[in-house]
């Protein structure tokens, strides 16, 4: 997948973040988190900081996580 051909940096189309979900085998990504509800697609660099919305800067995080990394 390439970067979105979105105006807005944030965007991620369906077909990228199923793909995301499943490599992840529908569970959190974070070190030892098990989660398989509430799962939400997290930039690894913010978009604030040039991440782009790309496989190799997005991760799957629970919102746990997600809320708790920001």
């Amino acid at each position: 997948y390439k970067t979105s051909r979105s105006i807005n940096p944030r965007y991620i189309s369906v077909k990228l973040r199923n793909s995301l979900l499943k490599n992840a085998n529908y569970k959190c990504q974070y070190t030892g988190c098990q989660e398989t509800h509430f799962l939400q697609i997290d930039h690894i660099h913010s978009v604030r900081k040039g991440g782009l919305a790309n496989p190799g800067n997005l991760q799957v995080l629970c919102a746990a996580h997600n809320r708790e990394k920001g």
